[in-house]
């Protein structure tokens, strides 16, 4: 059996299996579903949905990255050039997945940009960062938001996959020797 997720997390699968006797009989199985072991990656999505809701009707959004080094480009699906570090893809219409290509230093600025309003009550917006396949943090954005706004998130520490606070003046915080 094969199947194709497209969130990583947790899945309960039910079998029901009947042999030619007729006996029937019934198991469950958690598969949990994490990206490749090898790197820094984060993802952006939609939560608190119901399956019947037209994602295409959900705010727009977009995942930002940009990092440790001054006057770099700005990683992003939209942008052009993107940094060498940068390998970012959207997967159907509420999934946006970037990871982290090469070995890498410091820390990396995360947002996300709101094209359109958000209304408390309506889907959430949630950023999960994984780092060598393992997920260290998972945080949703409840707030209301208005269209042309930014939700920051902080810097994420490449060697640690933990979000750091950004420095009083909105930049990536130094991070050389963090553990």
């Amino acid at each position: 059996m094969k199947f194709t997720t497209d969130v990583f997390g947790r899945y309960g699968l039910k079998f029901e299996v009947r042999d030619d006797a007729g006996r029937l009989g019934e198991s469950t199985a958690l598969v949990k579903v994490g990206p490749q072991k090898d790197g820094l990656l984060v993802q952006l999505g939609w939560t608190g949905f119901d399956r019947n809701d037209d994602a295409s009707t959900f705010p727009r959004i977009a995942l930002t990255a940009t990092g440790p080094e001054a006057n770099q480009p700005t990683c992003s699906l939209e942008t052009a050039p993107k940094p060498s570090w940068c390998e970012i893809s959207k997967q159907g219409a509420t999934l946006t997945t970037l990871r982290f290509a090469g070995a890498m230093e410091g820390a990396y600025r995360i947002g996300v940009k709101y094209t359109d309003d958000r209304f408390v009550g309506g889907p959430v917006a949630c950023v999960r960062i994984f780092l060598n396949g393992e997920q260290k943090q998972e945080i949703c954005d409840k707030e209301a938001r208005k269209g042309g706004t930014e939700w920051t998130l902080g810097a994420v520490v490449a060697r640690t996959g933990v979000l750091e606070p950004l420095r009083d003046d909105g930049t990536v915080p130094d991070v050389t020797g963090a553990n």
